[in-house]
């Protein structure tokens, strides 16, 4: 609070000499008439009550959460400026888009551990994320090319399977570098095995799954660390391998079933957003295409 007093103190001077001298020469929103003062006053308002609760939170919780929600807020204020305002991406924002990257990249390569879950996978999975939004339009072109050479494909899973499987049984996996690597390599695995079993008539019950992905990145937290923690408290299997794969398995069908559960109901806005906090208007479906 102290410091946005110093802060504000400094700037009201140079405010209220524009105000006298400078609105009579130009034209002005504030003074134009009563409805327009009213507004730019509330503005005020808007600006410092935000800035006020942002100081007392901010000594009420860590210094690495407060790091990470500071990192957040302008990547998000620049995505929604390029994708949705549709502001020029110019070389300056290209090179400030790589550093964002290389941050996050360096921040999956700390492996940082500070017994809080939420900052540790937010430090470890959001680098992926990341880098499916700035790298969405090469997804897709990887995903052409593995439909239109599925031997080339199988081959390059063939080589990604014994690499991967040969850097992890050495104990290389978890180094810095290396691990996201292979989280990178392996995500583009994932997207070619889903390509190549796309093809095929019989897994047809996969792609109601793939059609409701944005159901299952939004609930699957839920059903995945209740699985988790049970099967590592009970210790009915100790296998890590098989744990991963049945909690794997319970997040993606548990997801579905908690929207399952919600869409029929008021509680369907987790997982769509009301009509009341669209900011454009809401654009029709796209249909998917069958598989060729």
């Amino acid at each position: 609070r102290a410091g946005l007093a110093i802060e504000t103190g400094l700037i009201a001077p140079l405010a209220l000499g524009w105000l006298v001298f400078g609105a009579g020469s130009m034209r002005a929103a504030f003074g134009a008439d009563a409805g327009h003062a009213w507004l730019v006053a509330c503005a005020g308002i808007a600006t410092t009550l935000p800035l006020l609760f942002f100081g007392h939170a901010a000594r009420s919780i860590r210094l690495s959460t407060l790091g990470i929600l500071q990192f957040l807020g302008p990547t998000l204020q620049f995505l929604i400026g390029w994708r949705l305002y549709g502001e020029p991406m110019g070389t300056a924002r290209v090179v400030s888009f790589s550093l964002i990257w290389i941050a996050v990249a360096a921040l999956e390569m700390t492996h940082l551990s500070t017994g809080w879950m939420v900052i540790d996978e937010f430090a470890a999975r959001f680098v992926y994320i990341y880098s499916g939004y700035l790298f969405a339009g090469y997804v897709f072109r990887l995903a052409d090319q593995a439909r239109s050479h599925a031997g080339l494909a199988l081959l390059a899973l063939a080589a990604w399977a014994v690499t991967n499987a040969t850097l992890v049984h050495r104990g290389y996996a978890d180094m810095p570098g290396i691990s996201l690597m292979l989280g990178l390599v392996g995500a583009c695995a994932v997207i070619t095995v889903g390509v190549l079993l796309a093809r095929r008539q019989w897994l047809d019950f996969i792609r109601y799954f793939g059609e409701h992905s944005i159901v299952i990145y939004l609930a699957f937290f839920l059903p995945m660390a209740t699985s988790r923690t049970l099967l590592l408290k009970t210790g009915v299997i100790h296998d890590i391998g098989a744990i991963s794969v049945i909690v794997t398995i319970a997040g993606v069908i548990g997801a579905v079933a908690i929207w399952w559960a919600c869409r029929n109901t008021r509680l369907k806005f987790l997982f769509e957003r009301p009509d009341t906090f669209w900011i454009a208007p809401r654009k029709p479906a796209a249909k998917l295409q069958p598989a060729e």
